[in-house]
């Protein structure tokens, strides 16, 4: 749970009679992982399934294109029995069983490519066509006139100034289109108005040109192209619901494809002689007995396992994770900055803990996280389920802390629902973690501001006490779990003294104003003052020194003799005081973002008031304020939901990470299949 599971090494020894009924078990079983060879095996590699392999991921992707191409997502069927003789002849079979289906497929998203690349067209066209939709005359007669040059077309609102300078010799008209853009027709001698118009370009300036299939009437063109648009897009209809039809064959021929695909990653990573076939890869330690049991029925006890050790520490192990359900949607948060070491505490159950809280204090509102959930819940979680389940859990501490902080949708609803009353009633002066700001517009006291602004700012800095202390300590377990005790010895250890002797004031006060008197006491003082002023002191300065010097007193005492890098150690002990003051501040961001997150909900409240200060009396004012309210919120709520999940992020993966986790991991992937069994019938 806390760290991988311990996987045994092995080496699986087989007749070659019995060698493609072990592969579809161990394929079957879902619990071996391939190790691949260190360097190729030219003598005993099994070269034949090479080709074979690539035309299999070939036909994957080309499946789940067309898995996209139908607006589905790829799907396999389970509980299918596979009968097999020979893996390349079942290949071949399967891919010319569905010859048929593919050229259907093939044919008809070329198709459907080729309209949506016209619809796209038409589109665009229609959209430029628009500006002057209201011109209901034939101005291709006008482009196609002997006479003069004639051109039509938009061009940014703020450059139609500059364009008069350049329309010399030339007939220009123009009229404001929209907010953002002016129609502009030029008109004149070739030459003049060739002239002109490549100006205009440099201008941003787009010209309107009918192709010849559509009415030179830009009115009529207009329709003529909104129906040709509609056309187009029946056209896809039916033919992805025609697709859509033989979505069950697509299903089977991707299964069968996965199953084969994932069996050719065994088959090309084994190593075999005349009469034998070896496989090497891993196994989790509690999976052992039942991958002999496995090998031992499928081959009537012709088989030989070699055990090469149980482990877990070693650098090319392979990490096998085994999480708590509960936590399991965090795991896909830790694998953006990487896999764990086998060799490395996980720190997956930690996170779930510490990032939906400091995501909920940076986030505070009833509504918002609300809407936060239901972001996820109907927009991220069909598409991927793990980070859906995380922001809902993010969305659901919103809603708690919101609660805390007398905010729903900011603090006008919350006063209109009289929250602030609850609090009172039960002896507090305000919500527990009500914001300044929003005191600062309901009429509290300075008093009772300050008090709130030095509570955000304890609890910033106290977690960050906590994060950074428990991330050196654990620093410190990883440096031992790794057997590396120099680097635990002359890096970790002064570390985790230098972040404690820097957060312990934090940590034990609760009151940042306390912690810095004492820090301010402790450095100034030279140790005086009392217990902690003196720990603060002499653990700082105990732990720059043992930085400096620490890996030369470490090769020392294991008997190299003091041998040390003066520019590495005052590198390392630079590094170490910016670390411990750079870190600390940053969890500020936890106050900042909550007071920026307040800031910007009693901005729009103000401007909620300006735009109706007398209520219900003026309907159309209430309306109009009540609009901009709600905008307010949706933006709010979308801006600040992504800022706080960014900084989030950047405080587990920065400041937090650094202190212990490299992420450099290699991943425990066993063969896999969904749901089948596959029956080998060869000799």
């Amino acid at each position: 749970m806390l760290v991988a599971n311990r996987v045994e090494e092995i080496i699986i020894a087989v007749p070659n009679t019995q060698y493609d009924k072990v592969v579809a078990s161990l394929a079957t079983a879902g619990i071996f992982h391939i190790e691949p060879p260190t360097k190729e095996l030219s003598k005993y590699s099994m070269r034949i399934y090479r080709s074979a392999s690539a035309i299999s991921s070939e036909k994957k992707a080309m499946l789940e294109g067309f898995f996209k191409a139908i607006n589905k997502n790829p799907e396999t069927i389970s509980g299918i029995n596979l009968k097999i003789s020979n893996w390349v002849d079942f290949l071949n079979e399967l891919i010319e069983l569905n010859k048929d289906l593919e050229v259907l497929f093939e044919k008809n998203i070329a198709n459907l490519n080729e309209m949506r690349n016209k619809l796209n067209e038409l589109i665009e066209l229609n959209k430029l066509i628009g500006y002057i939709s209201y011109l209901d005359t034939d101005i291709r007669k006008a482009h196609e006139s002997k006479m003069i040059s004639f051109t039509i077309g938009i061009i940014p609102a703020e450059m139609i100034e500059y364009a008069k300078k350049v329309s010399d010799n030339i007939i220009m008209a123009y009229e404001k289109s929209q907010e953002d853009s002016f129609v502009v027709a030029i008109a004149g001698n070739s030459e003049n108005v060739k002239k002109v118009y490549s100006n205009l370009v440099k201008l941003g300036f787009t010209a309107i040109s009918i192709p010849s299939e559509f009415s030179g009437n830009p009115s009529k063109a207009y329709k003529e192209i909104d129906n040709e648009i509609n056309k187009i897009n029946n056209e896809i209809e039916k033919i992805i619901k025609k697709l859509q039809e033989k979505y069950e064959d697509l299903k089977d021929y991707y299964t069968k494809i996965i199953v084969i695909n994932e069996v050719f990653k065994i088959l090309n990573n084994t190593a075999s002689s005349d009469t034998t076939s070896f496989i090497h890869g891993f196994v989790d330690l509690k999976d052992s007995k039942k991958l002999r049991n496995i090998i031992k029925n499928v081959t009537n006890d012709k088989y030989l396992i070699y055990s090469l050790g149980i482990k877990r520490g070693q650098r090319e192990v392979p990490t096998k994770m085994e999480i708590p359900k509960i936590f399991k949607p965090f795991e896909s948060i830790l694998k953006m900055y990487g896999t764990p070491n086998s060799n490395e505490i996980i720190p997956t159950i930690f996170m779930a803990i510490t990032m939906p809280i400091i995501f909920g204090l940076m986030f505070p509102d009833i509504g918002h996280g609300l809407l936060v959930l239901l972001f996820a819940l109907f927009f991220l979680l069909p598409r991927n389920r793990d980070i859906g389940k995380v922001i809902i859990i993010l969305g659901a501490v919103s809603i708690v802390t919101g609660f805390l902080a007398n905010e729903l949708f900011g603090p006008l609803p919350a006063e209109a629902l009289h929250m602030g009353e609850f609090w009172k009633s039960l002896g507090f002066q305000s919500a527990p973690l009500e914001s300044p700001v929003d005191i600062s517009i309901s009429g509290g006291s300075q008093q009772l501001m300050q008090k709130l602004f030095y509570l955000s700012m304890d609890v910033s800095f106290w977690i960050g006490a906590f994060m950074l202390i428990f991330g050196t300590l654990l620093g410190i377990a990883n440096s031992y779990l790794k057997r590396d005790y120099e680097d635990m010895f002359g890096e970790k250890m002064p570390l985790f003294l230098l972040f404690l002797s820097a957060g312990l004031p934090f940590l034990l006060y609760f009151n940042a104003t306390e912690a810095g008197s004492t820090i301010k006491q402790a450095l100034f003082g030279l140790g005086r003052g009392g217990p902690m002023e003196s720990f603060v002191f002499y653990g700082s300065i105990i732990s720059l020194i043992w930085i400096l010097l620490g890996k030369g007193i470490y090769r020392a005492l294991i008997g190299e003799g003091f041998r040390l890098n003066p520019i590495e150690s005052f590198i390392g002990l630079f590094e170490s005081m910016l670390l411990v003051l750079g870190n600390s501040i940053s969890f500020l961001r936890i106050m900042g973002l909550s007071l920026a997150h307040s800031g910007l909900m009693v901005g729009f409240t103000i401007l909620y008031m300006v735009i109706d200060p007398i209520g219900l009396k003026n309907p159309a004012m209430f309306a109009a304020a009540i609009v901009v309210y709600i905008l307010g919120n949706l933006l709010t709520a979308g801006l600040e939901g992504i800022v706080a999940f960014a900084h989030d992020l950047r405080l587990h993966f920065y400041e937090w990470f650094n202190k212990f986790f490299t992420g450099n991991g290699i991943p425990f992937n066993p063969i896999k299949l969904p749901n089948i069994n596959i029956i080998f019938q060869g000799s």
